[in-house]
């Protein structure tokens, strides 16, 4: 699992907070030298990652992040998560802290998380890691394994399969098939094939 590390960049600490408490993997958008290909691998990135965090800190200049965590949350809401550091009382006027936590608001009605602390952010990807992990150690079947197509639809291309790829998608297993007697690929869901045993 991988969490992309978006928002307030400008010197502001909270990253090198974070990566200590992280048990998964990361990308860390902040270079030296902000160049076309800098932003570029920044775009694949927040496509590739599991969950894109959008942290902001009263160090925020621009509102760049504010529109990535927005639009985020709602075309990938479950995998987008936003955090607020400070208060009213400790960098930000009272308008602009009520505003942005009024973003958070809207990120959480739209699906996705907001949290406050960076413990509170470790904590939820360590607790998400270990849900999947389980799913997938749960899963009823590994790559490699031969099965029968049981669903007549499907059956159409094939009676016979290996399993290419297995993996957790919103909470349903998915398995991409090889068919032996065509060699192409299609996606199944488990009630869809059985093990040959």
């Amino acid at each position: 699992m991988k969490v992309f590390l978006g928002g307030t960049c400008n010197n502001s600490t909270w990253r090198d907070e974070l990566i200590p408490m992280l048990t998964i993997d990361y990308f860390n958008p902040v270079v030296d030298d902000w160049t076309e290909d800098s932003m570029e691998e920044e775009r694949e990135q927040r496509e590739l990652c599991d969950f894109c965090l959008y942290t902001i800190t009263p160090e925020m200049t621009g509102v760049y992040s504010i529109a990535e965590v927005v639009d985020d949350s709602n075309k990938k809401p479950r995998e987008t998560i936003f955090c607020l550091l400070g208060n009213a009382d400790n960098g930000w006027t009272e308008g602009k802290y009520r505003s942005l936590n009024q973003v958070g608001e809207m990120v959480k009605r739209n699906g996705g998380k907001y949290f406050k602390s960076l413990e509170e952010i470790a904590k939820y990807l360590e607790t998400e890691n270990e849900r999947i992990d389980s799913m997938i150690n749960g899963m009823k079947f590994k790559k490699g394994d031969n099965v029968k197509i049981i669903n007549k639809k499907i059956r159409e291309y094939g009676e016979m399969a290996i399993i290419t790829n297995a993996y957790i998608e919103m909470n349903r297993e998915c398995y991409i098939i090889d068919f032996k007697s065509t060699s192409s690929l299609m996606l199944v869901w488990k009630d869809d094939i059985e093990r040959i045993h």
